[in-house]
């Protein structure tokens, strides 16, 4: 029960991580 719930919050902090890396990028990029 618990790991389902543990495994999407990890997925979703790992999205979150590669779109600030990513906007850093762009950011950096202008």
């Amino acid at each position: 029960r618990a790991s389902r719930d543990f495994r999407l919050h990890v997925a979703e902090e790992s999205a979150y991580r590669a779109l600030c890396e990513s906007l850093r990028r762009a950011g950096g990029a202008i």
